[in-house]
């Protein structure tokens, strides 16, 4: 075809567009303004129906972070009304902005961050019985009204009968974020599943507002029981847009584009704490470091934690305290411990097969070993990826509470019939340690790092730890120290009887390949003590010797 050719079919097309627009002129305008004014009307209502999903996640956000703060207050044992905890109540309120304040709530005995409870406008007791329970049924929300402050509260049991309220600051739940046209005319509102509001927005000039020409848009929260709800003229609606108008001609072709970039907006949304951490976990940036653990009798590493490092692209690191929980509250506990067995083994699998009687920790909430068909899973994936299943010892949480001790006990059981041993974690320091011991037979007693702080200073924490030897000694378990940052300490456990320990003292978690050259330092070691042994055997070196070579 020739430049002739090509302009002159041009031509053609601009003539019959010219001829079809004039004769139908009138036609063209009604349609292609009808359906304009159909497509900007679905396009604002999606918009604005993605404004409120956006408030949900904003709230569950919020939630998340006030959840967040409560865990860590429980954890490190903030759960009576002592100046301790009140100067750390104080002090989790000023580090997190959606912390308005704080509450312990243990009968008459009552405190918060800053000031006396109030028995009057604070009606807290009603506000408990009235609560909404979440998904997480350990805490619940509850509207709260004091003096000119209306909000909402999050109640954590700590006990039956002694609860952690935190008040949540308005200013994470204002609604900044509707469009100018329609900021007149629309109300929005935050409530609970049981219809008691918390937060609300209101133009001020409120009449008008609701109209028989409103529309409705309702998102609800699938974690908590909130539900947000905004109601706006359909006028305004319309009017949301209003600068996208074209020349008439064009309309089908700009609908087109219009309804493509409604498309976009709809399935590309914002991403969640929970997407990011789910990313994070598919695309590898969460992976195992290794911490030693350390026989207190001769120093030599016997095994090693499995530790999760979350170490984003760029470099910066998210600290565990803050992903761990998330992934236990979202349900990604699951998926991210097949993470770790699948590069644990990759990793260091075939490395450690020869070591005999050596040990690989995986961490496991109560939550997921419950779930149907957890061992079978767990075995099958650790052997698929070179890891024995003689060599694995799962880690137990102690800080969840057990829901039935006899299902817990089979599932146990379940793993000690297959050959895998099971370690109490966080020994002390929480709910389950008595009736794990007494009723599941676990083969590890691992004693917390609250109480070895104190080891060589508090004389009743070292009563506490050999009362925990003997018990462990009575039930057949083996004791192994955490958190050990002193020679002090290490010395002092050994005296005690505890077979192993970790923490920095000795090493802090590493990648694979730095403990792998670990083994392989200690393994030269080892051979260098075999050459050089007197006629009664190896050279013997004291612990401190030892602990310091490993930690070198």
């Amino acid at each position: 075809m020739t430049r002739v050719d090509t302009l002159s079919d041009e031509n053609k097309r601009k003539v019959a567009f010219v001829t079809i627009a004039a004769f139908t002129a009138v036609f063209a305008f009604a349609a292609a303004n009808a359906l304009l004014w159909s497509a900007k009307f679905t396009w604002a209502k999606h918009q604005l129906n993605g404004l409120v999903e956006t408030m949900v996640e904003r709230s569950n956000y919020a939630i998340d972070k006030v959840v967040m703060t409560q865990i860590e207050l429980m954890a490190a044992g903030h759960t009576s009304c002592s100046l301790t905890t009140v100067e750390a109540l104080q002090g989790a309120v000023y580090a997190d902005g959606a912390v308005k304040d704080l509450h312990i709530l243990n009968g008459e005995t009552s405190c918060r961050a800053f000031q006396e409870i109030e028995t009057g406008p604070l009606n807290l007791k009603n506000a408990l019985n009235s609560g909404a329970s979440a998904r997480n049924e350990s805490f619940s929300l509850s509207v709260l009204s004091e003096a000119d402050w209306r909000g909402l509260g999050v109640f954590r049991e700590l006990v039956p009968g002694k609860f952690m309220l935190a008040m949540m600051s308005k200013e994470y739940l204002i609604f900044d974020m509707l469009p100018p046209n329609i900021r007149d005319t629309a109300t929005v509102s935050l409530a609970l599943a049981n219809g008691d509001q918390f937060a609300s927005y209101e133009p001020k000039a409120s009449s008008n507002t609701v109209t028989e020409n409103s529309i409705t848009f309702e998102a609800r929260s699938d974690r908590y029981p909130v539900i947000a709800t905004m109601t706006a003229n359909s006028n305004a609606i319309l009017s949301v847009y209003d600068g996208v108008l074209i020349p008439i001609q064009l309309a089908l072709a700009v609908t087109a584009i219009l309804a493509g970039l409604a498309s976009a907006r709809a399935l590309v949304k914002k991403p969640t704490e929970t997407d990011t951490l789910r990313a994070a976990i598919e695309q590898g940036h969460i992976k195992p470091h290794f911490q030693p653990i350390v026989s207190l009798k001769t120093g030599a590493i016997v095994g090693c934690e499995v530790l999760a490092r979350w170490i984003k692209p760029d470099g910066t690191q998210i600290s565990p305290g803050q992903f761990i929980p998330l992934a236990e509250l979202t349900g990604l506990a699951c998926p991210l411990t097949a993470k770790l067995v699948r590069d644990t083994g990759s990793l260091i699998g075939p490395s450690i097969q020869d070591r005999d009687g050596f040990k690989i920790n995986f961490n496991v909430s109560p939550r997921q070993l419950q779930r149907e068909g957890f061992a079978d899973r767990f075995i099958t994936l650790a052997e698929r990826h070179e890891i024995s299943r003689k060599s694995i010892v799962v880690e137990l949480t102690e800080r969840q509470s057990l829901e039935t001790i006899e299902e817990m006990r089979m599932r146990l059981s379940d793993l000690h019939t297959r050959g895998v041993r099971v370690a109490i974690d966080d020994i002390g320091t929480g709910q389950n340690g008595l009736a794990l011991l007494q009723f599941c037979g676990a083969d590890i007693l691992k004693i917390d790092k609250l109480f070895i702080d104190m080891i060589d200073t508090d004389p009743r924490t070292r009563s506490m730890i050999e009362l925990l030897v003997q018990v462990a000694r009575d039930y057949g378990m083996r004791v192994v120290a955490e958190g050990v940052e002193r020679p002090e300490q290490a010395e002092a456990l050994q005296s005690l009887g505890v077979d192993e320990a970790q923490g920095y003292h000795f090493a802090r978690p590493m990648p694979a390949d730095e403990f792998l050259a670990l083994l392989e330092e200690e393994s030269d070691r080892h051979f260098k003590t075999i050459e050089h042994e007197t006629g009664d055997g190896p050279r013997e070196k004291p612990i401190q010797e030892l602990v310091t070579i490993n930690a070198a």
